[in-house]
């Protein structure tokens, strides 16, 4: 959760280990701007139990 310096390391280091990446942020645009960067999908907050589940 975070579009942040580690959230953006952690993101690219998972993403290249082959990991299904959503990035989860309060501040949508920052979320998608951080997913495009990794190549994975960006959600809400208000959908982070759904996306846990997955």
């Amino acid at each position: 959760v975070g579009a942040g310096g580690a959230a953006r390391a952690i993101a690219f280091h998972f993403a290249e280990k082959g990991a299904c990446v959503t990035i989860a942020n309060r501040t949508p645009e920052k979320a998608e701007a951080l997913a495009e960067d990794v190549g994975c999908s960006h959600a809400g907050l208000e959908a982070k139990r759904t996306v846990a589940r997955q």
